[in-house]
């Protein structure tokens, strides 16, 4: 039984920039869906003086589509790449809380046993990512993520572990 839905547009309301990177910045807007069905997101834009804009543009994209492949608790959901003031953005999750570079100085650093758990998510991640089916040819993505680092990893306000992030990641598939 097929569903059809009505065409309901989507706007986005930027709030803040997250942070800057070679790139692009990150930032926390408000996705309004069709219905009044409002959402926080982070929102990833390519920065307009880029030297080799078209390269850049095809890597965004390759992240989109690897993180749309992926499935678990603690890689940061893809929502949509769209097209946003002219440029193109990638649509995740925004993960409200901290990075784990703010437990990484003395008087702030997080008991052993935290830390244990909070890498074996993340191992569990990568170990995703490795092993994700190509839709192409079923074999192993053995996707690698290339910037795993305590900026990149971040704890939700409710415990929750989300690796950020794969926009230099590499798969032979």
């Amino acid at each position: 039984r097929s569903v059809e839905s009505a065409r309901m547009s989507t706007s986005f309301t930027i709030e803040r920039c997250l942070g800057r990177g070679g790139c692009g910045e990150v930032y926390l807007a408000t996705r309004r869906g069709g219905g009044g069905l409002d959402r926080r997101v982070a929102v990833k834009m390519l920065r307009e003086d880029l030297p080799n804009p078209e390269g850049a543009v095809a890597r965004l994209q390759d992240e989109g589509r690897l993180l749309a492949m992926l499935d678990h608790p603690a890689i940061v959901q893809v929502i949509e790449l769209t097209r946003l003031r002219g440029r193109i953005a990638l649509v995740t999750e925004y993960v409200d809380g901290v990075d784990v570079a703010r437990f990484s100085s003395p008087g702030f650093l997080l008991p052993p046993r935290v830390v244990a758990e909070l890498m074996a998510e993340v191992a569990g991640a990568l170990h995703t990512a490795a092993g994700t089916p190509s839709p192409e040819t079923g074999k192993p993505l053995q996707l690698i993520h290339r910037d795993v680092k305590p900026e990149n990893v971040r704890i939700s306000r409710h415990g929750e572990v989300k690796l950020l992030d794969f926009g230099i990641a590499r798969s032979e598939e």
